[in-house]
């Protein structure tokens, strides 16, 4: 993690970078998110976390749930989001590929992918 990514839009940023190479990987899109939980180690973040959810949600407003937490489990983390996404039918392929991806990041963070 950068010294750049130790803010909580950065973090938010790379969180959703990430999700999106999930998604893409599902041939899903952020269309296909059903609901977010954030956990913000300062709840007070959340004004400046929000644009950058909207630049990857538009206008919709999504299930989502907001947790303040005292520490995540990666030092120096200040966002966590958990998302539930449905796979359109058409998605059969590259499941297994998936699920170890997703498996291994179920919880996303603000860490580069591989």
């Amino acid at each position: 993690m950068t010294a750049k990514t130790r803010r909580a839009p950065a973090q938010t940023r790379q969180i959703f970078e990430n999700m999106k190479r999930i998604l893409d990987t599902a041939s899903a899109s952020f269309h296909d998110v059903l609901r977010v939980t954030v956990y913000l180690t300062d709840v007070n973040d959340r004004e400046a976390i929000n644009p950058v959810r909207q630049e990857y949600f538009g206008a919709v407003r999504l299930a989502s749930t907001l947790i303040e937490v005292s520490a995540l489990a990666i030092s120096g983390m200040k966002v966590e989001i958990e998302a539930v996404f449905g796979l359109p039918a058409r998605v059969g392929i590259r499941v297994a590929a998936l699920d170890r991806f997703v498996a291994s990041r179920l919880a996303m963070t603000a860490w580069e992918l591989p």
